[in-house]
């Protein structure tokens, strides 16, 4: 019982540590981004001042998050939101390239 107990709050502090210090952001997409590398990378209409706020990415200028080579369910998550006019949450964490480092995408 006492191993069990150990291993679940060792597990639940990674889970918690691996999250630590992300940031949301939320608007539409205005613009996004793609090459034949399967980057993707978004803008939104109101940019991502959670993110920049947070430091999430130093580097970066701040306008686009996304992945250096993406994963297809992001991209067509992205496209959808992007075609249909959606309002979408990002959570980014640290950068990914020059831009933040998107971990999630919520499509309203």
């Amino acid at each position: 019982m006492k191993k069990s107990l150990t291993l679940l709050l060792t597990c639940a502090t990674l889970s918690i540590a691996a999250h630590a210090g992300y940031s949301q952001d939320s608007g539409r997409i205005t613009q996004l981004f793609t090459n034949t590398d399967r980057a993707i990378g978004v803008t939104l209409d109101n940019g991502f001042p959670n993110a920049i706020a947070a430091k999430q990415c130093p580097t970066t200028d701040g306008n686009y998050a996304g992945f250096v080579t993406a994963d297809p369910i992001f991209k067509a998550a992205l496209l959808i939101a992007k075609s249909k006019g959606s309002t979408v949450t990002i959570t980014t964490q640290g950068c990914e390239g020059g831009w933040f480092k998107i971990l999630d995408v919520y499509v309203k």
